[in-house]
C-alpha cells in the first residue's frame, strides 16, 4: 500500500490509520506482520505515537524500529536534516550501518563516536544483508546473542546461502519458581547492547 502527497508522520497520518483500520478489519483476517517503510525525511517517533491511538493501540504491538545509516553519506548531513537523522537514530532499536565496504575503518569508528549513543545496538553490512529472525521477531524464541559486541556481515556470493548460525549464539532460561517482577525490570534494563533479541513469558510474583 503506497501513501503519498505527503509525509506519513505528518500531514497524511490519518491516511496511515485508514489504511491500517483496514488491514485490521479484512474479510479474510488480518496479516501477520505489517512493515512501514518510511521515507529518509520521517520522525519515526511519530509514527510509533500514532501506533498508541485508541483504535489501533490495542490490536498493534510494535516489535522492531530500524534505522538505516548510508556509512558513505552520513557525515555530509548538516542542518535541520541532521537534527532529523538524530531523531531517527534516536528512535531506532536496531541500527544498521549499511556500505562498510566503501569506507575505511577509520570512518566506521567516527561514525560510532559522532553519531551513536554508546549503548546503541548496531549491525555493521554490506547490502543490508542481516538474517530476518534478527530484524524481526518472526519464530523468535530464544534471546539472540552477538559473539563479539558489534557484528560485520559480509555477503557472500548471492547462488550460496550465507550461514548465519556462525555469527550469532541463542540461550534460554526456564523456573518453576515465582520472578520478582522489579528485579525482572532491573534485569531487562541492564542488558547490554550485544543482545538483539530478548522475550519470554514469566510467572511473577508481587512486587518487592
Amino acid at each position: 500500500i503506497s501513501l503519498s502527497n505527503g509525509c506519513i508522520c505528518c500531514s497524511i497520518k490519518n491516511d496511515l490509520v485508514y489504511e491500517l483500520e483496514n488491514l485490521l478489519n479484512k474479510q479474510d483476517g488480518p496479516p501477520e506482520y505489517i512493515v512501514i517503510e518510511t521515507s529518509g525525511v520521517s520522525d519515526p517517533a511519530k509514527i510509533i505515537n500514532t501506533m498508541r491511538y485508541p483504535q489501533l493501540r490495542d490490536r498493534f504491538q510494535i516489535d522492531t524500529v530500524l534505522t538505516l545509516v548510508n556509512a558513505e553519506a552520513i557525515d555530509e548531513i548538516e542542518g535541520q536534516v541532521k537534527q532529523l537523522a538524530m531523531a531517527q537514530l534516536d528512535a531506532a532499536d536496531i541500527i544498521l550501518i549499511n556500505k562498510t565496504d566503501c569506507v575505511t575503518p577509520e570512518d566506521i569508528a567516527r561514525i560510532h563516536k559522532n553519531w551513536l549513543y554508546p549503548s546503541a545496538r548496531v549491525i555493521e553490512t554490506r547490502y543490508a544483508d542481516v538474517p530476518l529472525h534478527i530484524l524481526f521477531d518472526q519464530a523468535v524464541k530464544n534471546r539472540t546473542v552477538g559473539k563479539d559486541g558489534f557484528l560485520s556481515f559480509h555477503q557472500a556470493d548471492e547462488s550460496l546461502e550465507q550461514d548465519h548460525s556462525q555469527l550469532f549464539q541463542t540461550w534460554s532460561w526456564r523456573s518453576d519458581k515465582p520472578v520478582c517482577v522489579n528485579k525482572l525490570r532491573t534485569a531487562v534494563s541492564q542488558l547490554p547492547p550485544q543482545i538483539y533479541r530478548a522475550k519470554g513469558y514469566f510467572y511473577t510474583r508481587q512486587l518487592d
